[in-house]
């Protein structure tokens, strides 16, 4: 990577990931800026930003849990026993307010344990349906409309739909921005590894966003401008493009190890990434209806919303596909939380329906401390299997 590129991506991107988001955050906070801690990854952030309030998604940092098993079963996920570790680690005691939607039941009782540890001046569980049509669509438009008059009454004053709008396009930049260096994985001769552009996605989560497109701008001019070292220390063959599909994934080591065992991370399905900024706001419309629309109806398909007569998991299916062709990934990399019961009982049906479509897959279980060894045995499988496939 380039120098000033690196230095670009260290001095900036991780000023948002980890420990120095929170960092960062709290100096903000002290700066007299009031930050939400967002739980859930579909709560309408433009509501909050609108108000002038920075939304802050809460990841926890990665480490030894030790403290919240005693509120928290081991089995639970690692998402949620590490933002609850960090909390009773007194590291997010500054938060002005806690968001989370009742979509997911993990998300709700960490909500609960939450807001009874930190005691937040301001806090909220959206409901958010999970049946997608216009009847649910127009429940969610009152939530949301809801959501904002709670956010008024706790400020003391009224967010116009001009603040509204503002903020829509403010987030609809930095999805355009975020797709672009998406396209660029295309190349291949692109510079940036799998866990540099995970860093990048998830700063967008912590970073104030107008604050983050120029870091991407900056990024996406170094990118123009470079060519990718990918597997020059590797052997001559070829490395094999694969697509990652999961939840949450905020540790770069994971994708590192993927990368180091020949593979080159081209797309994803991921919490932390496309799900989060794949698809913008329509700007011309009703800002509400249309945030509605978008976090309802036409974002990525997800594993907790579906159609009354058709199957989430066929619409992850097919999502999955498209990524695959547009991308050029020869196969799958299922990253699966041993505490994630949605994705649990999705990925038998997840893999099956990429084997109808003749993509192979390999599922990684994520867990604390990483088993390293463990994934690069099966990775370093997996892609000898793809290249005997393509041979």
């Amino acid at each position: 990577m380039d120098v000033q590129l690196e230095d670009l991506m260290i001095k900036e991107v991780e000023k948002g990931f980890g420990g120095e988001a929170i960092k960062l955050a709290k100096k903000l906070h002290e700066k007299g800026k009031r930050i939400f801690g967002l739980i859930s990854w579909n709560i309408p952030e433009e509501v909050i930003y609108a108000s002038n309030i920075i939304p802050f998604r809460l990841f926890g940092e990665a480490q030894l849990v030790e403290k919240a098993h005693t509120y928290l079963p081991s089995w639970g996920c690692s998402f949620s026993r590490r933002c609850l570790e960090t909390a009773l680690n007194r590291k997010y005691d500054w938060l002005d307010g806690l968001v989370a939607s009742k979509l997911e039941d993990t998300c709700i009782a960490l909500f609960y344990l939450l807001r009874h540890y930190l005691k937040p001046k301001f806090s909220h569980l959206l409901q958010v349906p999970v049946v997608k049509n216009e009847l649910c669509k127009e429940y969610f438009v009152t939530e949301i409309l809801n959501f904002k008059s709670k956010i008024e009454k706790f400020l003391g004053r009224t967010v116009s739909d001009d603040d509204l709008r503002r903020a829509i396009r403010v987030y609809n930049e930095n999805r355009r921005l975020l797709k672009t260096l998406y396209e660029a994985r295309k190349r291949e001769d692109f510079p940036l590894s799998g866990a540099d552009v995970l860093k990048i996605v998830v700063s967008s989560m912590t970073i104030p966003k107008e604050r983050h497109s120029e870091i991407v701008k900056r990024i996406l001019e170094g990118v123009d401008t470079l060519k990718s070292e990918h597997g020059r220390e590797k052997g001559v063959e070829k490395e094999v493009k694969v697509h990652v599909s999961g939840t949450e994934l905020i540790d770069p080591e994971v994708l590192q190890i993927m990368e180091d065992c020949g593979a080159k991370i081209v797309s994803d399905d991921l919490n932390t990434g496309t799900v989060y900024f794949w698809n913008e706001v329509d700007e011309g419309r009703d800002p509400y209806d249309a945030l509605a629309e978008h976090y309802l109806l036409k974002g990525v398909p997800n594993l907790l919303i579906s159609k009354q007569f058709s199957r989430a998991i066929d619409e992850r299916v097919e999502y999955i596909r498209s990524l695959v062709e547009e991308f050029e990934a020869d196969g799958v990399v299922f990253l699966v939380d041993r505490g994630c019961e949605v994705m649990g009982f999705a990925y038998p049906h997840l893999r099956d329906g990429l084997r109808k479509l003749n993509i192979p897959s390999v599922r990684l279980d994520l867990d604390y401390p990483l088993p390293r060894e463990q994934y690069a045995t099966r990775m370093r499988a997996f892609i000898e299997m793809v290249r005997e496939r393509g041979s």
